[in-house]
């Protein structure tokens, strides 16, 4: 991996009991559809955020995109019911 490379969010992230399978993917936005026993729940559209390459204790690790923490909901994400506004909201953060 060079030096300027970028860590991608994974297809498929496990967390907090749901898994998120990611739906759609631009150059500045990302939707992930949130399923929890086999249903879809909601639908997370948010800006890509990468975090800058850090050393901690000597160990290097390279910028990767961030998977939105709560507080950034209502700010750069947004936890939606239906995919036709999730797209809504995904081609608006395309365009800014």
């Amino acid at each position: 991996m060079s030096n300027n490379e970028i860590v991608r969010l994974p297809e498929t992230i496990h967390r907090r009991g749901a898994v998120y399978y990611n739906a759609r993917r631009g150059k500045k936005s990302l939707i992930y559809t949130r399923v929890s026993r086999g249903l879809i729940i909601s639908y997370e559209v948010f800006k890509i955020k990468i975090r800058k390459p850090t050393t901690i204790k000597g160990k290097a690790f390279p910028a990767l995109e961030i998977y939105p923490y709560d507080e950034a909901f209502g700010k750069w994400a947004k936890c939606l019911k239906s995919i036709e506004r999730a797209n809504q909201v995904f081609d608006e953060y395309e365009k800014s």
